[in-house]
């Protein structure tokens, strides 16, 4: 059966991996100046309701009942929130401030799930009838209608409009491109900086065992298998061959001991899971190359 890693002990990961990522300049260094949303959000025929709440990285557990993990992880600077009433609806606003704009990506492609995109709004989101979620730059945001009413999703695009109004034009994501686009499966990308994303794809051995830190960027996402279906593949580019080459070392004797090894080298690791699927780990320094959910030995 699949583990799960000891949340405390991830708890504790996380929040030395953002302090480690904030004090080194990590995690894509830290946000370009001006690139703050505006505070005195307008929207005709609603009004804010309470002042505006601000939560810094050690205040954020105490906002998102075991949710905070991810954000720390990926880069997390602060969350303003604020909240507006019309007509007996609520909507509250979420504007979290990440540290580069692939650490808001990446919290964005943790939550969208499948995208539901309306025509009107440019930014990259998913709508549906409880909220709105985008991200722009080194923010992602999430404007959430509490009461779910269908009638009110014309006004969570215009919060959405006037919130990335007064944000700077997004950047490209490099960290995209990591893996090859062809055969990639639209959507399946996921951002890892460390634990927390690795273990919501795959149970590779306990604690951060790819030695992200919270500092190195690695890409998963789904690929299409010859006859049907799909596999996962994993790339992480380390800074230098060496850092790659240790990093496999400790990978590889650290496996989760679910997982079978079926042959093992300097360079590669191919092993079977607790569910009969195979995989591979492959050092190609100065990166480490995984291929997940495979259905054949490779």
């Amino acid at each position: 059966m699949k583990r799960r890693i000891s949340l405390s002990i991830l708890i504790v990961i996380a929040g030395a991996t953002a302090a480690a990522a904030s004090d080194q300049g990590l995690s894509g260094g830290s946000r370009p100046a001006g690139n703050e949303p505006p505070g005195n959000l307008t929207i005709p025929g609603w009004s804010r309701s309470g002042p505006e709440k601000t939560y810094s990285q050690r205040e954020l557990y105490g906002y998102i009942d075991g949710g905070a993990e991810i954000f720390l992880e990926l880069g997390f600077e602060t969350l303003r929130l604020q909240r507006f009433e019309s007509e007996g609806d609520r909507f509250t606003v979420e504007i979290y401030a990440m540290t580069d704009p692939a650490a808001a990506l990446g919290v964005y492609l943790s939550y969208c799930g499948r995208e539901n995109r309306n025509q009107t709004f440019g930014e990259r989101h998913t709508v549906g009838r409880y909220q709105l979620l985008f991200v722009k730059g080194c923010h992602y945001v999430n404007v959430k209608n509490d009461g779910g009413r269908e009638a009110r999703v014309p006004d969570l695009i215009r919060f959405g409009g006037a919130i990335a109004a007064g944000m700077p034009p997004g950047e490209s994501i490099p960290e995209l491109e990591i893996l090859p686009t062809e055969g990639r499966l639209d959507g399946s990308e996921r951002l890892i900086r460390g634990p927390f994303g690795l273990q919501s794809i795959f149970t590779l051995g306990e604690g951060d065992v790819l030695r992200l830190r919270g500092a190195v960027t690695a890409l998963s996402a789904q690929y299409t298998l010859p006859g049907g279906g799909s596999y996962t593949r994993i790339r992480a580019p380390f800074p230098t061959k060496a850092a790659a080459q240790e990093t496999f070392r400790h990978l590889t004797s650290h496996l989760d001991p679910y997982l079978e090894v079926l042959s093992r080298d300097r360079r590669r690791v191919v092993f079977k899971d607790h569910n009969g699927r195979f995989g591979e780990i492959l050092l190609d320094a100065p990166r480490i190359d995984l291929r997940l959910h495979l259905n054949a030995a490779p």
